[in-house]
């Protein structure tokens, strides 16, 4: 038992790594590592197994696919069932449902705190990743975003190169801005 927890904890730093997927953990049950994933996390998850398994070739693993919803539910109900057997050993998921899955159901899933460097992340992803004060799931995807845009139509509408100083004047100034000028 206390090897499988290795692979797994090894298998999930590793696929965090390559992926940077959510990854949750359950203590393993049998030699084989389920991998739940959705939508393109799938691809990356395949990829991160067949690195594990140039060094590790006995260690066995399915990766299965769902879509978003199709995940969220199954995995709901799985808890919800109270039997770990119908649980993955591995879950890539989004990390607006951890909390309410580590309220319910803390004792699925294993302490991580010891295996991961928290340093290595922004505090907000530890904090989304983190209950009890026990590191549940490895954090990923910070959501970056940005805001592209043409510098023709911004200085056709009367604007200057936009700075964060701007964002104000930009937002107060769409609407009446907004079908003045062409796409």
């Amino acid at each position: 038992m206390k090897k499988n927890i290795s692979i797994i904890v090894a298998a999930v730093v590793l696929v965090a790594v390559l992926v940077g997927g959510l990854f949750l953990l359950r203590k393993n049950e049998s030699d084989k590592i389920v991998i739940w994933a959705f939508d393109t996390s799938v691809v990356a998850a395949e990829e991160a197994v067949k690195a594990y398994k140039k060094d590790n070739p006995d260690v066995e693993f399915e990766v299965v696919e769902f879509s978003q919803y199709q995940l969220v539910q199954k995995f709901r109900v799985a808890l919800a069932s109270g039997s770990r057997k119908n649980l993955p050993n591995i879950i890539i998921e989004e990390d607006y449902n951890m909390q309410g899955y580590f309220k319910y159901y803390e004792d699925y899933f294993v302490d991580l705190s010891d295996h991961l460097d928290t340093d290595d992340y922004m505090d907000f992803k530890i904090t989304s990743s983190t209950y009890n004060d026990k590191l549940l799931a490895v954090p990923y995807d910070s959501g970056v975003s940005a805001l592209f845009y043409r510098l023709d139509i911004i200085q056709e509408a009367g604007y200057s190169v936009l700075v964060k100083s701007k964002w104000t004047l930009l937002i107060d100034n769409f609407h009446t801005q907004q079908g003045s000028h062409p796409r």
